[in-house]
């Protein structure tokens, strides 16, 4: 075998070698993207349910802690309800850094704008029912004081809940973008393989299967 051959066959060895290295890279590679994939998922899911779920119930305790106060005039449910409703005003203060999106930082800049509307209707309820003479006045209503900003509130949580769900497809369209890529890279390499595979054969068919038949066949007609 002279040296043109073994360089040929060595190069072609070197490339099916390589092309077989990269399909298991990529392969890998594709694993660990769809892992990460499925963390961020997961994470996603259990904020947006864990944002959503908390405003509305903490938002309906705070607003049930004054509605009692309006009832029963009950200092004790008044203080229950500033712990409350402060409470609830860090848990905003808090989501600030925990957003990935513009769109959700402006949403929750919404939802603190309203939230600060809704506890100066409160603290305007709760003046209007201390000048309340409770002895010869109707009680003090507040649906119409309450009712338009706690609907905002409630308004702009499930937005901000759409805006954590919007994030979350678009995490699926980019991922089964990147993942598709992947798969087209893996069959080029496949099909590349495949070709080099049969260029292999074919070289050493012809460099050394072929010559030896010939040689056999004139020894054969020699004798």
């Amino acid at each position: 075998m002279n040296f043109g051959i073994k360089f040929r066959l060595i190069a072609l060895g070197s490339a099916v070698g390589l092309m077989g290295a990269l399909i298991v890279l990529i392969t890998l590679y594709s694993q660990r993207q769809a892992a990460a994939l499925h963390t961020r998922l997961s994470q996603l899911e259990s904020e947006s349910i864990s944002i959503s779920e908390y405003f509305k119930d903490t938002l309906r305790d705070v607003n049930d802690k004054i509605l009692h106060y309006e009832s029963v005039r009950d200092e004790t449910g008044w203080k229950k309800f500033l712990i409350e409703s402060g409470q609830l005003k860090q848990w905003i203060d808090a989501q600030k850094s925990n957003l990935n999106t513009q769109r959700e930082s402006d949403t929750l800049k919404q939802i603190d704008i309203a939230y600060d509307d809704y506890l100066h209707s409160v603290q305007d309820l709760r003046a209007r029912i201390q000048a309340v003479d409770l002895q010869a006045s109707r009680p003090v209503s507040s649906t119409d004081s309450l009712a338009q900003p706690r609907r905002r509130l409630f308004d702009f949580g499930q937005d901000l809940a759409r805006e954590h769900f919007d994030l979350r497809n678009q995490l699926l369209a980019n991922a089964s973008r990147v993942l598709f890529q992947l798969r087209l890279s893996v069959l080029g390499l496949l099909a590349l393989l495949f070709t080099f595979g049969i260029g292999l054969v074919v070289i050493a068919y012809r460099e050394m299967v072929v010559p030896r038949r010939v040689k056999l066949v004139e020894n054969q007609k020699l004798a």
